[in-house]
């Protein structure tokens, strides 16, 4: 069985890609809604989130996307394709 903060994941690895976005997208916004209440272990979640979705975009073959996402994460990530 599947955790609900890990679905979304293991829906794109999987190549369901249609499916996973917007459980990722969804799961997404209310931990950036409130990343400045949350301490630094939550605000951690907030990072792998966008980098999943940048890496979700990549699989899917939507630079353009990705390229969104990957502008949000910290400076001190990997170069884009090395997520």
């Amino acid at each position: 069985m599947t955790s609900t903060k890990c679905r979304p994941r293991a829906v794109g690895e999987q190549k369901r890609y249609a499916e996973a976005e917007p459980l990722l997208v969804e799961g997404y916004q209310p931990m950036e809604a409130r990343k400045d209440l949350t301490g630094v272990r939550d605000r951690d979640h907030v990072e792998r989130a966008r980098v999943w979705l940048v890496q979700l975009y990549q699989a899917w073959g939507k630079p353009a996307q990705a390229a969104r996402w990957r502008s949000k994460l910290p400076i001190l990530n990997l170069p884009p394709g090395k997520e």
